[in-house]
């Protein structure tokens, strides 16, 4: 159908990520993009959403009023002999925004900035508690240490201890390691966590709530459910930012009662890789 159309001389719109941005750092781009660029030798043209991630940031219950700022590269047309990895890391970098933003000059609104940010700072970003992290209105704030920030439209967080939420998210990110991990023992669990089963023409219903535990090989409940990382198809949040894991029998939703899908996600997603490895 793509090469249909390219041949009748439309134009393809395709959003190599596939998801929106948390934080306005890039989501995984397959290099599938570079072996598409590689066998049409169309030309190619970028556009790069600057402030799409600050007027209605993915993890928000609230827009904000910011200025929404699309850049253009130039049309690129790459030669057969170019190497996909080269190709796909050009797009890469043409899709590559700043996470700020200059708003000098312009008018911006905001309210309940915070609200919804424990989804993506599921963690305190000063002590790391896991889940001790809440937004209320404007402020950002962690039970565990105290520590508070007023998060701004464009996503400073400012504060006695001033930081931004992708700095926030990277500084999580490190502290748990690559794979993430909360101890030398457990990779991650929670008391209150149900499972959702969706088979196709039927309603979704409930396999089991409980405490859900993450190993190496499998996602397992305490109420009996378990689940073979290997076994698993893809792991998503594409819509609604809710936790899906497809398997050739079913779709399992993972549905925390307190804590972040998201948190569950970062989590599951470098063992589910290794597991299929």
């Amino acid at each position: 159908k793509v090469a249909e159309l390219l041949r009748n001389g439309q134009v393809v719109q395709i959003m190599p990520e596939g998801a929106r941005s948390w934080d306005g750092h890039l989501m995984p781009v397959r290099k599938g993009i570079g072996r598409f660029a590689q066998k049409f030798g169309v030309p190619v043209v970028v556009c790069r959403v600057r402030t799409g991630h600050l007027w209605f940031p993915r993890w928000a219950v609230w827009p904000r009023w910011v200025p929404l700022r699309l850049e253009y590269s130039a049309p690129k047309t790459w030669p057969k002999s170019a190497a996909v990895e080269d190709i796909w890391s050009d797009i890469v970098a043409a899709m590559t925004i700043p996470v700020t933003a200059d708003f000098t000059g312009t008018r911006t609104f905001g309210f309940r900035t915070a609200e919804g940010l424990p989804t993506l700072l599921w963690a305190c970003p000063r002590c790391f508690a896991i889940d001790a992290t809440r937004g209320e209105k404007s402020t950002f704030s962690c039970s565990a240490c105290q520590s508070s920030w007023t998060v701004e439209v464009d996503n400073r967080m400012t504060g006695e201890h001033p930081t931004s939420v992708s700095e926030a998210h990277a500084a999580i990110a490190k502290h748990f390691g690559d794979p993430m991990r909360v101890g030398p023992d457990v990779i991650l669990e929670e008391s209150d966590v149900e499972i959702m089963r969706l088979e196709k023409g039927k309603a979704m219903v409930g396999e089991g709530r409980g405490r859900l535990v993450l190993s190496e090989r499998a996602l397992t409940l305490d109420s009996g459910w378990s689940q073979p990382l290997s076994e698993i198809l893809a792991v998503n949040m594409d819509a609604g930012n809710v936790l899906h894991l497809r398997t050739a029998a079913c779709i399992w939703r993972v549905v925390p009662k307190r804590g972040s899908t998201w948190k569950w996600q970062n989590f599951i997603t470098p063992y589910w890789e290794r597991a299929r490895d």
